[in-house]
């Protein structure tokens, strides 16, 4: 039997912390712990990544000559995926909200179009059914059914293993809100006066002489284009690198989520935009409905200490950089934009920035040091396709 893998018992550790806190306020609730409108949407782009590295393992197998039975019965089996994806496609394509899209706001746009890929993503499943089965075709001469569920079976639970952690941590987050429930005392105030004294001025007020549309428009850029860094980086390593990379990244950034997560229930902050008042506005005018659709939507009211989208932000960066030095410099200016846009836009205090630039050193610093160690009993049940970056720093 495997022994649990370090990412697996934070988790464990934090589900137990959340209902503990949660008798002790009175305020748990079962259903808390049910998946929502984001964590469907984390599965579904999960799934689609999985799916196609699996397509690419597909495509890189050739047909054997003598696979002619079996070549013949992977296209005939082509049905199973295709023909429900067509279906739904059609469908969503001549529903009345479709047909007069030109007539919807823009937030309600994009949530029509995450609901589309949301659709076009749980039918991942049988699009990935229909590459195993091909890709047994071509490895296996005669289809033995018996031998075919049984691998897929293990596979899955291995796979199941290898992506539930992050899409765990990634789908606690906008549950925060059940566990946390309405705090009594809060620390604007005191890492207000933190910042003021380290730079001897409210930094939120030093930066309204640099306000303007164009530069307002690229920070809340930035900081909306923070969700598309996760499917980026991630479907990236695993593309390239398999399960191996996935894990360690599992590790670094589910901690630092995990922790995140565990400091803003104990370190309550709003944040400037909900405690300050403001005299010059941020003049948003394109973005802000995007903005306010895919980040806004979702934010919890006391998730400001440490800076989670700066954490996650240089986490993903150094992986970007380790795994793919293309997709990290295609990144690069939004990556660096955005612990800046923290604060213009004036969700974060300075210190909520430092302290989440130090979180996410810390967490790479176990991922160098310590996961090696701790995490060197488990060993992924099939090896990655290609060749196998290093995993230890």
């Amino acid at each position: 039997m495997r022994m649990p893998r370090t990412i697996e018992l934070a988790l464990l550790a934090f589900v137990s912390f959340c209902l503990i806190r949660g008798l002790i306020h009175g305020n748990f609730d079962p259903v808390t712990f049910l998946p929502r409108h984001r964590g469907i949407s984390v599965v579904s782009v999960m799934l689609v990544i999985v799916t196609a590295a699996t397509a690419r393992r597909f495509l890189r197998i050739p047909w054997p000559p003598t696979h002619v039975n079996a070549r013949r019965a992977f296209r005939m089996a082509a049905i199973l995926p295709f023909i429900p994806i067509a279906f739904i496609t059609y469908v969503l394509s001549q529903s009345e909200i479709m047909k007069d899209l030109d007539g919807l706001a823009v937030r309600h746009k994009l949530l029509f179009l995450e609901f589309h890929l949301q659709t076009l993503g749980m039918m991942c499943p049988l699009l990935l059914l229909w590459l195993l089965f091909g890709i047994d075709g071509k490895t296996n001469e005669h289809f033995v059914a018996t031998r075919f569920i049984k691998q897929q079976f293990f596979l899955g639970l291995a796979a199941l293993r290898a992506w539930a952690p992050i899409v765990m941590c990634l789908g606690f987050y906008p549950m925060l809100h059940k566990i946390m429930g309405d705090p009594d005392y809060n620390y604007d105030a005191q890492l207000e006066k933190l910042d003021e004294w380290i730079f001897g001025v409210d930094p939120r007020l030093a930066l309204e002489p640099l306000i303007s549309q164009p530069l307002s428009e690229w920070m809340a850029f930035a900081y909306t284009f923070f969700a598309a860094l996760f499917p980026l980086v991630v479907g990236v390593a695993y593309w390239k690198y398999g399960e191996r990379a996935l894990r360690e990244i599992t590790f670094t950034l589910g901690l630092a989520l995990l922790g995140s997560y565990v400091s803003y229930t104990l370190i309550p902050v709003g944040g400037p935009l909900l405690t300050q008042h403001f005299s010059v506005s941020l003049e948003l005018y394109i973005i802000e409905p995007v903005k306010e659709a895919l980040m806004d939507r979702a934010r919890i009211t006391w998730d400001c200490f440490p800076s989670m989208h700066t954490a996650d932000t240089v986490i993903l960066s150094f992986f970007a950089w380790k795994y793919s030095r293309r997709l990290f410099w295609v990144l690069l200016p939004v990556t660096a934009s955005i612990p800046f846009a923290c604060v213009y836009l004036r969700y974060h205090y300075v210190v909520d920035v430092v302290a989440g630039i130090l979180f996410a050193l810390f967490f790479l610093a176990l991922n160098k040091w310590v996961r090696p160690k701790i995490d060197s009993g488990y060993e992924p049940v099939v090896a990655p396709e290609g060749p196998v970056a290093p995993v230890t720093g």
